[in-house]
C-alpha cells in the first residue's frame, strides 16, 4: 500500500512539474511572439528596441532550454541577431522576411513545448 501511496505522490509531482513547465514557456514564447508581432513592417524600430526584446528572451532561454529542442532555439537566436542586423541595416525587406520566419519559428516551438502528438515524436 506504501508503494502504490509513493507512486502516486511521484506521478502528482511529476504531472505537476510538467504542467507548471509547459504554461511558463507558452507564456514566455507567447509574450515574445507578441512583442515581435506589435513592430512595424512599415518603419524599422530603432536598433534598442530590437535588443531589448533579445535580451529579454536570453533571459528565459535557460529556462526554456530545459525542454525544447537545440535547434530550434539556435534558429531563434540567429532570427533575433538577423534582425538586429537588418535594423542597423535599415534593410526594410529582409527585416520583414526576418520577422516573418522569427515568428513562424516562436510559433513552431509554442506547438513544440506543449504536451501533444507532435512533441513526442
Amino acid at each position: 500500500m506504501k508503494s502504490v501511496i509513493a507512486a502516486f505522490i511521484i506521478f502528482f509531482i511529476l504531472t505537476a512539474g510538467v504542467a507548471i513547465n509547459t504554461f511558463s514557456i507558452n507564456k514566455i514564447i507567447t509574450d515574445t511572439i507578441d512583442s515581435v508581432s506589435e513592430l512595424d513592417d512599415e518603419k524599422i524600430p530603432n536598433y534598442e528596441h530590437i535588443c531589448s526584446l533579445y535580451e529579454k528572451f536570453q533571459k528565459s532561454e535557460n529556462f526554456i532550454n530545459i525542454t525544447v529542442n537545440h535547434e530550434d532555439l539556435r534558429d531563434i537566436n540567429q532570427y533575433f541577431l538577423d534582425l538586429k542586423e537588418y535594423t542597423k541595416l535599415e534593410d526594410p525587406d529582409n527585416f520583414k522576411i526576418t520577422k516573418s520566419r522569427l515568428i513562424h519559428s516562436l510559433e513552431h516551438l509554442r506547438r513544440l513545448s506543449a504536451i501533444n502528438f507532435d512533441s513526442i515524436f
